[in-house]
């Protein structure tokens, strides 16, 4: 039976333009082919699009400027893959910030590309999950040793965290735990980048490694992380694709309020779909503390905007002062914390 799913494909070279539709209408999916980036726009003025699958390098009108078109005039855009013979590791790093939902590099794998489009249409159109806030009793038994921070980004991330991570306090007692959507490359990339840019040690979270204060931590790129509530310990998780998503923010987010309770802030960032919306009604519920990135300056609004769709109460901040809302939750709850541990005579 024939999906109902609409794709348009941007891609100057006949052959490879019908070889991708050819692909693509065997799957189901209804397809339109054009040649530029120009005709990309033209006809989303008269169809709903949910997958644009580009080339680079075109005529009139190339992906990069289409992709950033898009990001700028759209506020519900479709799924956007790049797929492109520039294939090295600088040229994806490009294509992501600037707005590509993914990549692929030709020749392209038919089962990949058929797997990456029926994961990014789905991300799209995620239905709200159902969100429950009721505020907890604080748990005093469970003194956590430093606040924890929990970050999630996905399309665009990469820029609005470099802008943040340069920014935050040192000299504060607090870790940080971020799920950034994308292959093990690129977050390979942004540790080698972050560890030479901050004074935080930047890493790779490791199974089972002890958590650390002044430390950031980055889940790898095929397992979920949870905080273990007794050893502080990072733990993978094998659980279920969460969001259309490996790593997920919602099983992070969850166990830090568990752990940490009044003491966790969930941050989220630009990106498609809704990964983090549970788990910060989790931090909520716990006493924890949501900021999200003001959907206006979002890449791609989906992620923070579902955080507002939900009515979880969160601070908003922007790319300029992010950092700063951040660092002063933080000093404020590491005076919070420093009662509590006076009160019970830690």
């Amino acid at each position: 039976m024939l999906n109902t799913r609409r794709i348009i494909i941007a891609e100057d070279d006949f052959t490879n333009q019908l070889l991708v539709q050819k692909v693509l209408e065997r799957a189901g999916y209804i397809v339109e082919s054009v040649s530029n980036g120009f005709e990309v726009i033209k006809a989303l003025e008269r169809e709903k699009y949910d997958a644009i699958i580009t080339d680079w390098m075109m005529p009139e009108f190339d992906g990069i400027d289409l992709i950033r078109h898009i990001r700028a005039n759209y506020s519900n855009p479709p799924f956007i893959l790049m797929m492109t013979a520039l294939a090295n590791d600088n040229a994806k790093l490009y294509a992501l910030k600037s707005g590509a939902d993914d990549f692929l590099a030709k020749p392209v794998n038919i089962k990949e590309l058929i797997e990456v489009v029926r994961k990014g249409i789905a991300k799209v159109s995620q239905n709200i999950p159902n969100i429950n806030l009721t505020k907890l009793s604080p748990n005093k038994k469970n003194i956590p040793p430093m606040i924890a921070v929990g970050i999630v980004a996905s399309t665009g991330g990469p820029q609005i965290l470099s802008d943040i991570i340069q920014n935050l306090d040192f000299n504060l007692n607090a870790t940080y735990f971020i799920i950034q959507h994308g292959p093990e490359w690129l977050l390979e990339s942004l540790v080698t980048k972050f560890n030479v840019e901050t004074k935080f040690k930047v890493s790779i979270a490791r199974n089972e490694e002890i958590v650390e204060k002044n430390h950031i931590y980055f889940a790898p790129a095929k397992s979920h992380i949870i905080i273990s509530s007794i050893s502080y310990k990072i733990l993978f998780y094998e659980g279920d694709i969460n969001n259309y998503n490996v790593p997920s923010a919602d099983p992070l987010f969850k166990s830090i309020a568990e752990s940490f309770g009044e003491f966790a802030i969930g941050v989220i960032l630009t990106g498609l779909g809704r990964d983090g919306t549970l788990g910060a009604s989790k931090i909520y519920n716990a006493g924890g503390t949501i900021i999200i990135q003001d959907p206006k300056t979002a890449i791609v609004q989906s992620m923070p905007n579902s955080i507002l769709a939900n009515n979880i109460p969160a601070l908003i901040g922007n790319i300029e002062n992010l950092s700063s809302i951040i660092n002063a939750k933080i000093s404020e709850l590491n005076l919070n914390l420093q009662e509590v541990i006076n009160e019970n005579n830690y």
